[in-house]
C-alpha cells in the first residue's frame, strides 16, 4: 500500500479521534489510525535525531563517492570522503585531496521536518571554505533529497558552466 504525506493541525487529529471513539464496530480500523494519529504528534528523541543526522550525512558522502567514483569509508581516517563527526565545526562532508579538487562544493546536510532554509543556506556558506561553494542537501522523511543554495552560488554556477 502506498504512504501518503498528510498535514493535519492538532484540532484536525483530535476532531478525528472524536469521530472513531464513537465507532467500536470499527475498533480495528480505528485503532491503527489513532495509533499513528498518536505517533504523529509524539517529537523524535535526541539521540534518534542525531543517528538520523548522521545516516543522512553517511547517504551524502556515498552519493559524493558514486559521483566521483571515490571511495567512502567512514572508519578510514584517511579517506578522501568523510562525514564530520556531529557536533564539530564545518561542512558535514569533509573532502580531502582528489574528492576536494574534483567536487567545488562543501555540503551542509540537513534531514529535519522543520527546516529554515536561509538559516541552513547562511550555515552553509559560513562553512564553505575559501573557493567553495556552500550548498545544502535536505531531506524530509518519504521525500526527495533537494540541493538549496544561494542566488550568488547558483550565479556563480551559470557563469562557470553555462554562459560561454
Amino acid at each position: 500500500m502506498a504512504q501518503r504525506l498528510v498535514n493535519l493541525t492538532d484540532e484536525d487529529i483530535g476532531v478525528i479521534k472524536d469521530m472513531f471513539a464513537g465507532h467500536p464496530e470499527l475498533y480495528s480500523i480505528t485503532s491503527k489510525v489513532v495509533k499513528k494519529l498518536d505517533r504523529s504528534q509524539q517529537r523524535i528523541k535526541h539521540s534518534s535525531a542525531k543517528g538520523k543526522g548522521m545516516s543522512f550525512q553517511f547517504f551524502c558522502c556515498e552519493w559524493v563517492s558514486k559521483l566521483l567514483n571515490i571511495p567512502f569509508n567512514q572508519q578510514d581516517d584517511d579517506s578522501l570522503i568523510h562525514s564530520r563527526i556531529s557536533g564539530l565545526q564545518g561542512c558535514d562532508v569533509v573532502l580531502r585531496g582528489e574528492a576536494r579538487k574534483r567536487f567545488i562544493f562543501d555540503i551542509e546536510a540537513k534531514a529535519t521536518k522543520g527546516l529554515v532554509l536561509q538559516d541552513a543556506v547562511e550555515q552553509a556558506e559560513k562553512n564553505a571554505g575559501v573557493d567553495r561553494l556552500g550548498v545544502v542537501f535536505y531531506r524530509q522523511t518519504n521525500m526527495k533529497t533537494f540541493v538549496a543554495m544561494s542566488l550568488d552560488v547558483f550565479e556563480h554556477l551559470c557563469k562557470r558552466f553555462l554562459i560561454s
